[in-house]
């Protein structure tokens, strides 16, 4: 019997359902320039989600990137993309992107 949080409306219809829709995180990385790429490997069949965090501690080289993901659920690889949209990408820059499944 699966385990989780469900919930129900007066109508016996099921409004909310985490066992089968948790988020997990399963890697990140730290980007060393201000475009590029990297393949990561899920579990076949996932629902990836990706975000990115700018650790920078100076905010005069901060910056913010924009992020795509190829590839399609049937495949365990995927490419996650991304270029900066604003800010100057240097050494001092560390944004690191995370992702996971849901």
């Amino acid at each position: 019997m699966a385990q989780g949080l469900q919930v129900f409306d007066e109508q016996g219809n099921c409004t909310l359902d985490v066992t089968d829709n948790l988020t997990r995180i399963i890697g990140s990385f730290k980007i060393g320039q201000a475009n590029g790429q990297a393949t990561v490997t899920v579990p076949v069949g996932s629902r990836l989600f990706v975000f990115f965090r700018d650790l920078t501690q100076n905010s005069k080289f901060r910056c913010s990137i924009a992020i795509k993901v190829a590839g399609d659920e049937s495949s365990g690889e995927r490419v996650i993309s991304w270029s900066t949209k604003w800010g100057k990408f240097t050494q001092e820059t560390e944004v690191v992107i995370y992702y996971g499944t849901y």
